[in-house]
Formats: C-alpha cells, structure tokens, sequence
C-alpha cells in the first residue's frame, strides 16, 4: 500500500509518486539493494 504523510493513496498518479519517492529514499539514501525492494499494487476495494 502507498502511504504517505497525507494518507494513502486513492488514485494511480499519488501511489506512483510515492512508491518513486519511497524507491529513491530506499536506493538513494538508506543504500538499500533495490532487488529487495517490493511494490505491492494493492487495489481499494468496493463493498
């Protein structure tokens, strides 16, 4: 799921930008393998 500081994600454009702002503070800054890094596209529901 994609969270942020304003909640999660309810639409694809939010969860894109955060899931790259996430990878790139992952790579970029903590120095995490990227082939451990796993995105789940959970989708919202409708009940």
């Amino acid at each position: 799921m994609a969270f942020d500081e304003q909640g999660q994600a309810t639409d694809i454009e939010r969860k894109c930008a955060i899931c790259k702002r996430s990878y790139d503070l992952l790579v970029n800054v903590v120095k995490f393998n990227p082939n451990d890094i796993i995105f789940d596209s959970n989708i919202l529901t409708i009940a």
